[in-house]
C-alpha cells in the first residue's frame, strides 16, 4: 500500500497494490477485479501440433469455446461435448494463442502453443 497525492488535490490518498484506489473523498472506485481460481481445465499436448484435446471438469455444464490467435481473432469455435473434446490446429500458423471458454461458472482462458 502507498500513500501519496494522486489527485493532485493537496490531501493524501491511498493506492492498494493495483486492486483499488481510495480517495480522500472516501469513495472507493475498483480498478481491477481479483482473479478466481480457475477450474481444473487441462490441455494436451501443449506445445501442439495437429491438434490438442481439453478436458473439462465434469460439473461444467454448457461450455462454448473460442479459440484466439494473438491478435484477437477467433480462428476456431470447436465443438464442445461433454467434460472433454478436440481442438484442430492444423493449418494454423505457429504461435501462441488463447482458447477462450464460457460456461456457467464463468469465462476462462487458457493458453496454447501451436508448433
Amino acid at each position: 500500500m502507498a500513500v501519496g497525492d494522486v489527485d493532485a488535490d493537496g490531501h493524501p490518498d491511498v493506492v492498494t497494490g493495483g486492486v483499488g484506489l481510495l480517495l480522500n473523498t472516501g469513495t472507493y472506485t475498483l480498478l481491477a477485479a481479483r482473479p478466481t481460481a480457475a477450474p481444473n481445465i487441462s490441455l494436451a499436448p501443449n506445445p501442439a501440433h495437429d491438434d490438442f484435446t481439453v478436458q473439462l471438469p465434469a460439473n461444467s455444464g454448457s461450455t462454448k469455446a473460442a479459440l484466439l490467435n494473438a491478435l484477437g481473432q477467433v480462428v476456431r469455435r470447436p465443438a464442445v461435448s461433454g467434460a472433454g473434446f478436440r481442438v484442430e490446429t492444423a493449418g494454423l500458423a505457429p504461435g501462441v494463442y488463447s482458447l477462450r471458454l464460457h460456461s456457467g461458472a464463468g469465462p476462462v482462458a487458457k493458453r496454447v502453443v501451436v508448433e
